[in-house]
């Protein structure tokens, strides 16, 4: 048995929402892990910015993003649900994608209702694949994973274009195809996030913080009261180290100098520390 799909799938029996830490890489995988969090999530939009410095435009390779998986699983002791883009391609895309997750070390992913090429959700021009479609995907999704532990999470991005009623049609009929979660991207209101969680009541709900402009944010305690079981922030880490990073770098080359800055940053021991110096000596 794998004791971190058996961790994660405790941590969904069990009462209570799922605070599942966005990380992009090994080290912020690490601190997500130092920081308490029970189980991290790698978005695929970090895991290329930080491989390729690139937008989410459908880039990255199926071992690209399973190369990035199995160093950031390696890297802690906590379940790792993985980005798994939308299969890569068609039904034996899709089984393939999912044993070799499940072999290098996720405990989950999601796979998204997305054509080919792919791009984040949070981008005009998205295209949608017929709902029917994605449910085989489901299926063969769930057919092909080999612990029954490993999470299968079904995500729509139909909103922006189709409106929440397709949502839900999608939703019911991504959970009924024996999906894990559901995971409804970009339902930005509370209205039409409870609107999701009344009507689907087969499947627990995956919901992702994404700062954009439109204020709609939401605690981890407020969402769990909308009906959702798991929170995640995809992107919410990079966007803080790419403000640290541009206020450091701006510093260093203005002043030539990093003595009044060491306040902000972590010593070499805490460093050290961060990536477990002490199982090495």
């Amino acid at each position: 048995m794998n004791q971190k799909n058996a961790a994660f799938r405790a941590l969904i029996n069990r009462p209570g929402i799922i605070m599942c830490a966005g990380v992009y890489d090994a080290v912020s995988a690490r601190i997500a892990e130092q920081s308490g969090f029970d189980a991290v999530y790698m978005t695929g939009n970090g895991a290329m910015a930080s491989l390729y410095g690139i937008p989410d435009i459908g880039i990255a390779t199926m071992s690209d993003m399973l190369m990035r998986a199995h160093l950031i699983s390696n890297a802690v002791s906590v379940p790792l649900l993985a980005d798994c883009d939308n299969g890569y391609g068609n039904l034996n895309n899709v089984k393939y994608a999912v044993s070799e997750f499940e072999a290098l070390g996720a405990s989950g992913i999601h796979i998204e209702d997305q054509g080919i090429p792919k791009k984040c959700g949070a981008m005009a021009g998205v295209k949608i694949i017929p709902a029917e479609e994605m449910a085989e995907k489901v299926k063969a999704a769930v057919e092909a994973r080999k612990d029954p532990n490993f999470i299968i999470c079904a995500r729509t991005d139909s909103n922006p274009g189709m409106g929440i009623d397709e949502v839900i049609r999608r939703c019911k009929m991504f959970a009924a195809a024996g999906a894990d979660f559901i995971y409804p991207e970009m339902v930005r209101t509370k209205e039409e996030l409870l609107k999701v969680a009344v009507a689907v009541d087969n499947a627990p709900i995956l919901y992702d913080h994404l700062e954009l402009d439109d204020g709609n944010l939401y605690s981890a305690k407020e969402l769990e009261s909308m009906g959702v079981k798991m929170v995640t922030s995809p992107l919410s880490a990079m966007f803080a180290v790419c403000h640290a990073l541009k206020a450091f770098y701006r510093h260093y080359r203005t002043t030539g100098n990093t003595a009044d800055y060491l306040d902000k940053m972590v010593s070499i021991k805490e460093y050290e520390r961060i990536l477990g110096i002490d199982n090495y000596l």
